[in-house]
This record gives C-alpha cells, sequence and structure tokens, in this order.
C-alpha cells in the first residue's frame, strides 16, 4: 500500500509565503498608467502593434498574451495576475528545487517576496511576468 507523507511545517510555510506575494501583487496592482511603457502595455491588450513598438518587443508578444486572458475576465489589473499566477505555479519547483526544507522555504521567500519581484509584479509592464 503507497504511503501518503503529510506535508511538514517547511511545506506549510512556503506555501504561506507564496500566498502573501501573490496577494500583495494581486491586492496592490496599480490599475493606471504610471509612464509611458505602461500606456503602451495597457493598449496592447486591444490592439498589439509590434511595427508601431505598441508595446516593443522582444519579449513582450508573450505577456501581452497572458494579460489578454486575464483582461477578458474583466480584471482592472491583468498584468498583476499574470506576476501572481506565475509566481503560484513557479514556487513549488523552488520549494523542491530548494530542498524542500529550510533551503525550500528559503527559495520560495526570495521568489514570492523579494522587493523588486513585489514592485514589478504590481505594475503594468512585462516585468510583472519576469518578476515571477
Amino acid at each position: 500500500m503507497p504511503s501518503r507523507r503529510v506535508p511538514g511545517v517547511a511545506a506549510w510555510v512556503a506555501a504561506a509565503l507564496v500566498l502573501v506575494g501573490v496577494a500583495w501583487r494581486v491586492l496592490c496592482a496599480e490599475t493606471s498608467p504610471g509612464t509611458f511603457d505602461e500606456v503602451s502595455f495597457l493598449r496592447a491588450l486591444d490592439q498589439y502593434d509590434l511595427l508601431a513598438f505598441e508595446p516593443h518587443f522582444p519579449g513582450y508578444p508573450l505577456a501581452v498574451l497572458l494579460a489578454r486572458i486575464p483582461a477578458a475576465l474583466g480584471s482592472a489589473a491583468p498584468y498583476a495576475w499574470v506576476a501572481a499566477g506565475l509566481c503560484g505555479g513557479v514556487a513549488p519547483w523552488a520549494f523542491v528545487g530548494g530542498g524542500r526544507g529550510v533551503g525550500g522555504v528559503l527559495a520560495c521567500a526570495c521568489l514570492a517576496l523579494a522587493p523588486l519581484a513585489l514592485e514589478l509584479g504590481a505594475r503594468p509592464l512585462a516585468d510583472a511576468g519576469a518578476s515571477a
């Protein structure tokens, strides 16, 4: 009979850290643009024109494509949802890669709560996804 392992304290701490990071990105998200680049990214949700550099390439088509999903669902801050989703999706791999113990908790904390990642994850830029 296969045994089922109960998640240890480290797994629960890592999960709590990731939830805090995800909540921070969504609750502190900017809904209005503050820079020219942010205007470009918000406009790209409706019409993407690479020849007019709206927004400029190279990695931005993927960021816009991912942000169109929460935007279609009515989100006022679609890029924050992209960052939150990527953070939540990548964090378990950081925990496992960190060794599932204290190292895993530290890896999750660095991923979910790094100040620059929190700041960029709340802005309507391609850096939202990269911050995860």
